[in-house]
């Protein structure tokens, strides 16, 4: 079940973040992506939602980030995220890997997830990260950003109106779905309202 969050104004611009292109011979069904910027719900204030665009068109792939994760990533805007090259530079150095690209995927639950991949010793493997961990890697050592094109048009005709962006539940922190209930409430949309209410009961129970 999927809840509809229509977007504010862009709050922070991130295409100004320049990537470095790999010279690896990528996946032909691979679609590189830049970095946008940061928006805020119209509606749902505390919905933060990371924006990545198609290089070299229109296409936009949303990601829901929190408010701890939004700070991160302006935090990281002042360094360009340096502060992962230590880390990064020193994992690498310890463990002989080469990090290559973050890939984004789209799971059957709808979630987009986050990948990065290296070599190591001639292999290429991957790891799963956050969002925001991904993004931070990825601009902190001027790796390329990539999401599979079958994933990039299902992003795109689930949001085919622009500022209107749809999320599934289970991708909404309890805040947001706390908020989300109450207004689903004011509005009178007691289906929406019903649908939250079972995902935050699956929530608690399974905390239990």
């Amino acid at each position: 079940f999927f809840y509809i969050i229509y977007c504010g104004f862009l709050l922070f611009n991130l295409l100004c973040l320049s990537l470095q292109k790999e010279l690896m011979k990528m996946d032909p069904d691979f679609i590189e992506l830049q970095a946008q910027g940061i928006t805020q719900g119209a509606t749902l204030k505390s919905a933060y939602i990371l924006l990545f665009k198609e290089k070299g068109g229109n296409n936009l792939v949303p990601a829901l980030i929190n408010k701890e994760e939004k700070d991160i990533i302006v935090s990281g805007l002042r360094t360009n995220f340096s502060f992962t090259s230590g880390l990064i530079s020193s994992l690498s150095g310890a463990f002989n890997f080469q990090l290559q690209y973050l890939l984004f995927k789209v799971s059957p639950e709808s979630l987009l997830t986050a990948h990065l991949f290296f070599l190591q010793e001639g292999l290429l493997h991957s790891i799963n990260v956050s969002i925001t961990e991904g993004l931070a890697v990825a601009i902190g050592q001027h790796k390329p950003i990539y999401i599979y094109k079958k994933d990039l048009m299902f992003l795109v005709n689930i949001n085919p109106k622009e500022g209107v962006i749809k999320f599934p539940l289970s991708s909404m922190n309890l805040q947001l779905l706390q908020e989300a209930l109450e207004q689903a409430v004011h509005n009178e949309e007691y289906e929406l309202a019903d649908q939250i209410k079972k995902e935050i009961q699956r929530r608690t129970i399974a905390e239990e």
